[in-house]
């Protein structure tokens, strides 16, 4: 019976290696996130190109899903259904984790993802952003290869996707720069930080706009030089001025239409003197001479629009130490409603007058050192129709002003540039005046060298 029971035994097992010889074995398919053979790792990264303006307090970005999009199975992919927060004011340097996962090796064509909302902390106050759509959909080139990572960085640029309306409110048409890689060494490190330690291959690096429909795409960009408004019914679209032209707010004019104009109003004044901090003792006056200012309107192609502006014609000498609690009157005029985005200033002379330590004397007046030419000044002054608007030269003369070794004054302007439209002039006299209420554009601080060279 023993030898009846080990034959039947070893039939069986022939059998079994004939079948396993003559059929392929079965591969189950490669699931996402399993990690196994014929995937590879893909991460997706936030970060914040640095604002120009100081008036941002923070953005918060609340992202609630994001998808990407398999070209070749043609089939949509979740990364993540979790709900994440990012203030994009902190993320200059760095570089935050948005999701991640293994998947099958191959070509990537579209990420999409929804914004749940946007806060801006915008001189001061807090308010929700308004998004022509809450879902954004960005055609990029992803390579996954097999048992290597890819990386796509999602680098928002705040100072082409932030609008502010006439009336203050924000408006945000994300504009975002995407860089693709493959083959790179990196990791999501502590507090969601993705680490980059070797870059690899370039698959992608585009610029993606969003147009005021919510589409998106490298043409759909809407420039800064477009005035928005949100309509009754909660839609974004660009403001048309009144009266009978098609001003687009870049100072080009057809058809023979008159442009509308509003009032624009220059001032100057002083940071108020703090003790200590200047160089110079007994400073009893700082008389400025200005013989110029003028303010750039880009892409002007009217021939009856110059494209530079000139505000101020003739001299004006101001004391600034005058003007620390009040404004000094530079301009008051008229002009066509648009942008402007530069200002030049001109100074001829300074004058300081210093109390003196001789008994015969009360003052002694000293030529301060200027730089030669005129200085120039990025801007954001925007002129409305049938409204007030307001620019201010802030010079901060406890950084300005210098002594050397052989008692030469020598000034290295330090001017903080404050400009608001829809505004309230109070005229005091010829030469003061005083601004209420209006919307902050602009307030920036530059610094100039002695050569009139702008450093910041």
């Amino acid at each position: 019976m023993k030898k009846n029971f080990v034959i039947p035994i070893l039939i069986v097992f022939a059998v079994v290696l004939f079948l396993g010889c003559t059929q392929p074995p079965v591969i189950p398919p490669v699931t996402p996130g399993t990690g196994v053979a014929n995937s590879g790792t893909f991460l997706l990264a936030v970060k914040d190109k640095a604002p120009d303006s100081s008036l941002l307090g923070s953005v918060t970005l609340t992202i609630s899903s994001v998808s990407i999009h398999s070209q070749s199975g043609d089939s949509w992919i979740v990364l993540s259904n979790e709900t994440k927060e990012f203030d994009l004011l902190e993320l200059q340097d760095v570089q935050a984790f948005l999701a991640g996962k293994d998947l099958n090796a191959g070509n990537y064509n579209q990420i999409r993802f929804s914004i749940e909302k946007v806060l801006v902390d915008y001189n001061g106050t807090t308010q929700e952003a308004k998004l022509p759509s809450s879902v954004l959909r960005l055609n990029v080139q992803i390579e996954i290869d097999a048992n290597k990572t890819s990386v796509a960085i999602l680098d928002f640029d705040l100072n082409k996707s932030l609008h502010v309306t006439g009336n203050g409110k924000i408006i945000m048409l994300p504009v975002i720069k995407i860089v693709s890689e493959k083959d790179v060494n990196a990791e999501v490190q502590g507090q969601n930080i993705v680490k980059i330690s070797r870059h690899g291959t370039v698959t992608d690096d585009s610029e993606i706009g969003t147009d005021l429909e919510g589409n998106n795409g490298p043409d759909k960009q809407v420039g800064q030089e477009k005035e928005l408004e949100i309509d009754s019914a909660g839609k974004i679209k660009e403001k048309q001025n009144s009266g009978n032209n098609n001003n687009s707010g870049n100072g080009n004019y057809s058809n023979g239409n008159i442009p509308a104009e509003g009032r624009l109003v220059a001032t100057i004044k002083d940071k108020a003197l703090k003790e200590g901090r200047l160089d110079i003792a007994n400073l009893r006056e700082l008389n400025i001479t200005i013989d110029s200012i003028t303010i750039h309107r880009p892409d002007s192609s009217d021939a009856n629009t110059d494209s530079w502006t000139e505000l101020l014609s003739g001299e004006k000498t101001i004391n600034l130490l005058a003007f620390q609690d009040s404004e000094a009157l530079l301009a008051d005029m008229n002009l066509a409603v648009g942008n402007f985005t530069q200002l030049r200033l001109g100074i001829k002379e300074a004058v300081a007058v210093i109390d003196s330590n001789t008994e015969d004397q009360n003052t002694e007046t000293y030529d301060v050192k200027i730089p030669s030419g005129k200085l120039r000044l990025t801007s954001k002054i925007i002129v409305d129709a049938n409204k007030t608007s307001y620019f201010n030269l802030d010079f901060d003369l406890n950084k300005s002003l210098h002594v050397t070794g052989n008692n030469q004054i020598i000034m290295k302007p330090v001017i903080k540039l404050v400009s608001k439209r829809n505004v309230e002039v109070q005229e005091h006299d010829s030469n003061s005046v005083s601004v209420e209420g209006g919307i902050k554009e602009q307030e920036s601080e530059t610094e100039f060298d002695e050569n009139g060279n702008s450093s910041s």
